[in-house]
Parts: C-alpha cells; sequence; structure tokens
C-alpha cells in the first residue's frame, strides 16, 4: 500500500471519528448550546400566550399594517369630512334649509341625525379596539409597572362616551338627581356633574 493512501486513509478516518464526536453530544452541552443560541436571539416583546390570542379571527379586523393603517383613516376622515359639508349645506343652502324633513338627518347638532350615529359607532368601535389592545398588551413582557391597565379606562370611556352621544347621559343623570332630591337648587339639571366634579 503506498503511503499517500495511507496518510489520506488516516485522515479520513479522523475526520469520520471526530464528526461522530461532535453528533454524539450529551444533553447538557446541547442544553448550553441552545442556550447560547437563544442569547444571540433578540429579546421577544411579547409572551408565548399572546400567539393564541392573535389567532382569533377579531384581531385580523385590527389594521396592523401602515397600508391598512392609511386607508382606514383616510375612510374615516373622508366620511367626517362628508358630514360636515352636509351639516353645512343643510343649514345655508336654501333649498336644503326650508325642508326640515331633508335637513334634519344631515345636521350634526340634532340627536337623531347621521352625524349622531356614525359618532356612536366610531367610539364603540374605538372601544372594541380598546379592548383588543388590551387583551394583548397583558402579555408583554416588558412592561412591569401594569401600563397596560390603562386601557380599561379607555375601554369604559368610550363606552360611555359612545352611550352618551346618543341619549345625553349627563341629562339624563341630572334628572334622575332632581327625581330624588326633590328639585333642590344644588342639584337641578345639568350643573350636578359640575357641582360632583367641584
Amino acid at each position: 500500500m503506498p503511503n499517500e493512501r495511507r496518510t489520506t486513509d488516516r485522515r479520513r478516518r479522523v475526520l469520520y471519528t471526530h464528526q461522530a464526536d461532535a453528533s454524539a453530544a450529551t444533553a447538557s452541552s446541547r442544553s448550553a448550546r441552545d442556550k447560547l443560541r437563544e442569547a444571540r436571539q433578540p429579546a421577544k416583546a411579547y409572551g408565548a400566550r399572546v400567539q393564541r390570542r392573535l389567532q382569533g379571527r377579531w384581531f385580523s379586523l385590527v389594521p396592523i399594517k401602515r397600508r391598512t393603517l392609511c386607508i382606514v383613516a383616510t375612510a374615516i376622515a373622508t366620511m367626517s369630512l362628508l358630514m360636515t359639508y352636509a351639516h353645512y349645506a343643510s343649514v345655508t343652502w336654501p333649498s336644503l334649509a326650508y325642508h326640515p324633513e331633508i335637513a334634519r338627518p344631515l345636521r350634526l347638532d340634532r340627536p337623531d341625525s347621521f352625524g349622531r350615529w356614525y359618532i356612536a359607532i366610531l367610539l364603540a368601535a374605538s372601544s372594541g379596539v380598546a379592548l383588543l389592545t388590551y387583551q394583548l398588551r397583558r402579555y408583554r413582557n416588558d412592561d412591569y409597572r401594569g401600563h397596560y391597565r390603562l386601557w380599561r379606562l379607555i375601554i369604559v370611556v368610550l363606552l360611555l362616551t359612545s352611550v352618551n352621544s346618543l341619549v345625553s347621559a349627563v341629562d339624563w343623570g341630572g334628572a334622575l338627581l332632581d327625581a330624588v332630591f326633590g328639585k333642590r337648587v344644588a342639584f337641578s339639571g345639568y350643573d350636578w356633574l359640575r357641582i360632583v366634579l367641584g
């Protein structure tokens, strides 16, 4: 057997045994290697439980991508401008102003108008988006102070504002106080909220 071939066979055997030793690593060396690999990865912002929430169908309604967010913002702004223009036309345009049956739904200051309905829908949808955001923010890994609890207050305020935009809950609360306290001067009318908060 020539000397060159013996050297090549020896090199091949050394490489095979070295590869076999590397593949037969123990569990502790594998876990140490995995820890080093995790250290190179960036820290995850959310916990693993948030993935279950994201699989729900309601979360696909929330615009996340920039293009979708721009489309939604443009649609909301366009609808708001259209409502404002309709209100302006119903007040200043004589052919609409002299027909109150046609102009009434277009006026934003009326409780039975399209504008009030639109405001109530926007506020209710905003409270739904705040609820979805709250459900995701609960699982944020770096929120040590619990800032996600602010979303609970936002949800309640948006829901109450949505109801108030349709039924005027402040005036209703004042009427309830008038009925309970017997129309005392201090609590009369809608000034009760200013007295309670002041």
